[in-house]
């Protein structure tokens, strides 16, 4: 008699004189298999996420006007950062993390609202009556 186990493999050969081992390794062999889950690839970070962790740097840059932004962004890219990233108090912004994903596809370009907001947020909470206090 041949025992097979869950997996389809052979566990043991059992005489017809009933081996103790033999039932024994079938037994042992047959309780300590488990089901196989189905192999899955690890989940992959959006390619921002891979981009920032490949580069370990990000240029932050901040400007008076949209073609400063845009002059500093071309040295930047030149001087070989592959993220970067403009603050959102930089006029024109938006057009220019727009003419730099036209310029260089292949490079990762993102706004921060953070120091918009820290230059900002006085202002609001002034203006509508909180006070640190409070």
């Amino acid at each position: 008699l041949q025992v097979y186990g869950y997996t389809g493999q052979r566990l043991a050969a059992v005489t017809r004189s009933g081996n103790q081992d033999a039932r024994r390794r079938r037994s042992t062999a047959a309780s300590s298999r488990l089901p196989e889950s189905p192999r899955r690839d690890p989940p992959r970070p959006p390619k921002a996420l891979a981009a920032i962790l490949r580069s370990r740097v990000i240029a932050c840059l901040r400007a008076q006007d949209g073609e400063t932004a845009m002059q500093a962004a071309h040295a930047a890219v030149r001087g070989g950062v592959s993220v970067l990233e403009i603050v959102m108090s930089t006029p024109g912004v938006l057009e220019v993390v727009e003419d730099l994903r036209k310029s260089y596809p292949s490079l990762t370009f993102g706004v921060s609202l953070w120091h918009y907001l820290v230059d900002f947020l006085p202002h609001c909470l002034n203006t509508y009556g909180f006070s640190a206090n409070s």
